[in-house]
């Protein structure tokens, strides 16, 4: 069941609980009144049977509200539980949105290095590079011409 018609069964149960025990109080209205007087024995009938079903509704009253409450909590407990990942879930959503935000940001920091140097920075840079390069080279090259007998 759903909680629309658990609060739509506790109202009914409620609503026949007050129509009986106003019944019985009409009832009692009607046996003090002198011009019932004559049928005052199917009045009684009819006050006996009405508190009858006023007692019947307040007891489904006090049993339904015993098992709506365990309902009720039941209900609290999914709604906690969907509170708790809705939190959790905007949690998540939040720390993509910071990395996203991040990684744009470094991107865009990578992007600025790369397009905002000078030609001039540039040459100077490869042309540094370049004669590292050639160095090492040629270092390789001679180590490797030393033999055995150029050590003695």
């Amino acid at each position: 069941m759903s909680i629309y018609q658990d609060v739509v069964e506790m109202l009914d149960a409620v609503q026949v609980a007050i129509n009986a025990h106003d019944k019985v109080d009409k009832l009692k209205a009607m046996k003090n009144e002198a011009q019932f007087a004559d049928c005052k024995e199917e009045v009684e009938k009819w006050l006996a049977a009405a508190e009858k079903e006023a007692s019947y509704a307040d007891s489904r009253l006090t049993d339904l509200y015993s098992a709506e409450n365990g309902k009720f909590d039941k209900y609290m407990q999914k709604l906690n539980i969907a509170y708790t990942e809705m939190g959790a879930r905007g949690s998540q959503l939040e720390m993509t949105e910071t990395r996203i935000d991040n990684l744009k940001l470094t991107q865009e920091e990578l992007q600025s290095d790369n397009e905002d140097k000078e030609l001039s920075d540039i040459i100077i840079e490869y042309t540094a590079a370049y004669n590292a390069y050639q160095a090492s080279l040629l270092s390789a090259g001679k180590i490797e011409k030393q033999t055995l007998l150029d050590y003695i």
